[in-house]
């Protein structure tokens, strides 16, 4: 599915962008940066798994683990930015970015959607 590869091209566009925010994340508060940076891995690491297995079950659960993590990371970027890490245009623009992400990610749901397909 070509959503599929649009999906994947943008999360690491939104991972590149997001991984040269963190430059800026002082020493003392390293948890919130490696929990974002994990989310961030496993984003890509889920839209893998989606894309591997041939179960609709199995996709839809990859994929909404995407969504979760998309969530996770949209809740850490605004931590981020209360504690004075990024800007609020930096944080309104991952926010625009992670909403469109949710956007094609629920797209690509309703194309799976398992109900559908028995």
């Amino acid at each position: 599915m070509n959503s599929d590869f649009i999906l994947l091209n943008k999360t690491y566009q939104t991972n590149d962008y997001i991984y040269k925010m963190l430059i800026n994340f002082p020493k003392k508060d390293m948890v919130l940066r490696n929990y974002l940076e994990n989310c961030l891995y496993k984003l890509v690491e889920n839209l893998f798994a989606f894309n591997i297995n041939d179960t609709l079950r199995i996709k839809e659960k990859y994929l909404k683990e995407y969504l979760i993590n998309l969530s996770m990371i949209n809740y850490l970027i605004h931590q981020a930015f209360l504690k004075k890490y990024i800007s609020y245009k930096q944080s309104t623009k991952v926010g625009s970015i992670l909403l469109d992400l949710k956007k094609i990610a629920f797209t690509i749901m309703k194309g799976y959607n398992i109900h559908d397909k028995i």
